[in-house]
Formats: structure tokens, sequence, C-alpha cells
């Protein structure tokens, strides 16, 4: 019972909380390519033509998967060229597969391994070898209730694992190249305010800042999401070259869902390029382009 009672009535310690470790990628010229939001097996993201449904149905591609799809590979070749003779690191920021949610409708198919070997397919066809991959797990909705479809699919790529864990995805990826700290995270809050989009990338900027002082952990240099199809990013005065924060665009057209959410704006499509020099000055570079919309109706 005193026991007990001690350990009731005993003070906090001022034990910190432990960060997580970054994982460290060998020092050189690095290009660190990010996309995200693939959502295959959804009717509006592009299909494997060659990959077969049940009983050996052939898919097509309507033409919003064919734009996509063009845009996916011109994403490719442009980041390509601006990583050449450097080591490239790609990071997928979750939501790969459309899985099945909300009694979703625009389905190519309910068999989640057929999403699974899609959205695998998408990645091989762009992957170079040599590449580090990292697979970061999306939304329950779409990367299933504990993560299990993009836990697959990374072992399925064999994706660099969690140290540690020995898992082939994470929840919360930090890297450090060069010595510049990025952190990888799918989820952030969404918003159907114009002028509240930079708000929670604000917000997370300063939570890491509050925590870095408040327990004398290192401050991230560049925070990336997802989650929102839309692309944003806050460049804020730090040390060294600042603190980056970045939402990245998604690989789907406007879903059901889509538009309840916001029915107005047309999704963006495409991805972040990050260049980190070998003493870890790094650049951040974008390209993407908004899905076009139908055209007004002569009555």
């Amino acid at each position: 019972m005193k026991d007990l009672l001690a350990s009731l009535t005993r003070k906090p310690g001022k034990a910190k909380p432990a960060p997580p470790e970054p994982v460290a990628i060998p020092k050189g010229p690095a290009a660190l390519l990010l996309n995200s939001d693939l959502h295959r097996g959804s009717v509006l993201a592009p299909f494997p033509e060659g990959l077969l449904l049940e009983h050996g149905l052939p898919i097509g591609q309507n033409p919003v998967q064919a734009w996509i799809d063009a845009k996916w590979r011109e994403w490719h070749d442009w980041a390509g060229k601006l990583a050449q003779g450097r080591r490239v690191i790609r990071i997928f920021n979750g939501d790969l597969c459309e899985g099945r949610h909300h009694r979703q409708a625009e389905l190519i198919t309910n068999n989640l391994a057929l999403q699974r070997r899609a959205a695998k397919q998408a990645i091989e066809d762009v992957r170079q070898e040599g590449d580090l991959l990292f697979l970061v797990r999306g939304t329950w909705a779409h990367a299933g209730a504990a993560g299990e479809d993009e836990e697959t699919i990374a072992e399925m790529l064999g994706c660099t694992p969690e140290a540690g864990t020995g898992h082939y995805s994470y929840f919360l990826l930090p890297l450090s190249i060069n010595g510049t700290r990025i952190i990888a995270v799918h989820t952030i809050g969404a918003t159907r305010s114009p002028v509240s989009e930079a708000t929670a990338l604000v917000t997370q900027m300063a939570k890491t800042a509050r925590d870095s002082g408040r327990w004398g952990t290192p401050l991230p240099d560049i925070l990336v999401f997802a989650h929102r199809h839309q692309f944003c990013a806050v460049h804020l005065p730090a040390r060294r070259q600042g603190q980056y924060c970045c939402t990245l665009p998604s690989w789907v057209g406007k879903t059901e869902h889509g538009y309840s959410f916001d029915p107005l704006s047309p999704p963006q499509i495409g991805g972040v390029v990050i260049l980190i020099d070998a003493d870890g000055t790094w650049q951040a570079c974008s390209r993407f382009w908004a899905l076009p919309t139908p055209s007004f109706l002569e009555v």
C-alpha cells in the first residue's frame, strides 16, 4: 500500500519524450520525389489495362483516367530530369488504393487484392533501379482499418522497412538527408475555405517549434502532408533555410465524396520534388495540373 501511495503522489519528472529516430540516408546529392493519393481501384484513377478482373474481364480507361495516366507519366519524366545525377528517394504518402468505404459505389472492383496489385504496378512502372522507396500509411478508409492494405503493398514492393519493427510502411516517416530533417505523414485538417488553406500547415509548423523548444528535440526542416487532394505550401523563416510545409496533390479525379465536400474546386493532379545538395541546402519544386472542368452548355 505504501508503494502504491508513493507512486500516486510522486512529483512528475522531467523526462522528455523520445522523438522518432530519423532514417539516415547516405550522404550525397539527393532528389526526394513526393506523390500521394493514387486511389487505384476508383473509376476516376488509372487502372492497368493488362490487369484483368474476375473471370478474365478486361478494363479500359475512361477519359478522366486516360488524362491522369498521361500526366502521371509526364510528371515522372519531369521529375526524372530534375533528379539526374542524384540519389533518388521516393515517398508515396498514403491512400494508394480506393478501398471499400462509405458505401462507395464508384469502384472498378471490390476485390482489394486487385486494387493492391494496381497500386503496386503504378509504382513499379516509374521506379528505377537503385531508388530508395518509402510508403506512408493513409486513412483507414483507403489503407484498411489497421493500414493492412498499404503494409501489404509496401512489402510486395520491398520498401525500406522501419527500424525496430520490421514493418514496411510508416504511420510517420522521419528522414535525415544530408542533415536536412524531413517528416512525412498523410493526414492533415481539410477546409472548404480558400482563406484557410494554409492554417492547418502553419499550425503543424507551430507545433513542431513548440515541441522542439519544450523538449529540446531537433526542429524538422520539411513537413510533408497529403489527404486534401490540393497542393498548398508555406515557407517560414527559421534556422538554416527556414521551415517548409506542404500538402501534396493527388492522382484521382473528383469522386462523389469529393463533390459532397467541395463541389466547385477541381482536383489537383501532380507532386513535389525536393532537391537536397550534399551540404544540406535544398530547393522545393512542384508541378501540378487542375483536372479539366466540363464546358458550359449552350442553351
